[in-house]
This record gives structure tokens, sequence and C-alpha cells, in this order.
């Protein structure tokens, strides 16, 4: 009998409150240039991402490292473009934290990929993988192998994605919501476990950080 796999990935999550305003970046982008990659996605940071086998549970560890941790306050440090998003090949725009907050959400994301990687299978995570794998650097081509993505340590820059945006459409974006960097106080408030079905995603369990 064939195996069967699930493709999930764990979330870090802005509070309510600023959720609502990345929703409402999201929406700029879309009255601006309309649909766009990422768009219809919740606002998160993915922490971890790999296929496991069906009926593996993960639920009870993700749990245990969100209990854990406090909410962790961040500095939002602006926009943050990265020119050829290893996953699209467009452009996508990120907010990123600034440099002081980044540490103790590195060291959440590292907590939560290192308590679950051991269950995901590897070579179905891999193929998940395979089309875009020579996208990244050769290192993060080898975290990527060795615990599945996203790549954990310094190489992990927390930020929030908007959207990946076609060079086509960037002009528009870039002349008008590039003005107007994000800036102010966040706080990551809890994890999602999420499962990908068909290109949508669905969330299975949160988890507030105490």
């Amino acid at each position: 009998m064939a195996r069967t796999f699930v493709t999930d990935f764990v979330s870090i999550d802005p509070s309510p409150i600023w959720a609502v305003k990345l929703r409402a970046y999201k929406d700029d982008v879309r009255q601006l240039i309309g649909d766009q990659t990422y768009l219809d996605d919740p606002p998160h940071m993915t922490a971890y991402l790999a296929r496991f086998p069906e009926g593996v549970e993960i639920d009870e560890t993700i749990a245990e490292v969100a209990g854990q941790f406090a909410p962790l306050e961040t500095e939002l440090a602006g926009w943050h473009v990265l020119e050829a998003d290893p996953w699209t090949g467009d452009r996508t725009l990120t907010i990123r934290v600034s440099q002081a907050s980044q540490q103790a959400l590195r060291d959440l994301q590292s907590k939560i990929a290192a308590a679950i990687c051991e269950q995901r299978d590897r070579e179905a995570t891999l193929q998940h993988y395979a089309a875009v794998l020579e996208n990244f650097t050769p290192l993060q081509r080898e975290s990527i192998e060795r615990s599945g993505f996203p790549y954990a340590g310094e190489d992990w820059n927390p930020q929030f994605t908007i959207a990946s945006i076609r060079p086509a459409d960037w002009k528009r974006v870039a002349d008008t919501l590039l003005l107007q960097p994000p800036s102010g106080q966040s706080v990551c408030s809890s994890v999602t476990h999420y499962r990908i079905i068909d290109g949508e995603t669905y969330p299975l369990q949160r988890y507030e950080l105490r």
C-alpha cells in the first residue's frame, strides 16, 4: 500500500491588532494591482514546513514548545524586498523586524523546527522542495535537507510577507506603498498549525504564547 502524506506548516503569528494592519497592507496591494501570490495567506511568519506521514500527530509537541514562550515584542523595521523569491521568482514584499527583535523569534523558530523535524518524512519533504531547491544558497539548501524548511539559524530573517508581486505590477507598488514604510511596536502572540490541501491553507490548531 502506498504511503500517504500531509503538508503541514507552523506559523508564528502577529497579535490580532497587528494582524488587522497586515491585512490592510494586503488589501492595499490588491486594490493597486489585483491578485498576487501570498495575498490570501493569513498574516504570519513561517516557522516550519514539511511533509508528514498521514496520522503522525505533532500538535502536542507544538503546544509544549509554545508553552515555553511568552508573547514576543517586536519592533518593525520597514519594508524589505526579496528581489527573486526562491519560491515564486517574483519580487516579494515583506516587513522585517529590527535586529534587536530577531533573536527571540529565531529561538522560537529553531525550537519548533527541532521539536518536530524528526517526525517528517525526509524524502517526501525534499520532493516538495525539489523544483525550487536550487534557488537557495548552498548553506540554506544544506539546512533544508538536514531538517526541513525554512532554513534555521542566522540565515532565517523574521519577516511578515505581504505579497509576491509580478514584475509588470511592481512599479505601482513601489511608487505607492514603499514611500510609507511600516514602523512601531508589534507583538507575536501565538503559533498556529496549518495544513495545505490542494494549494489552500487551513488552520488546524492555534496555541497562545504564555
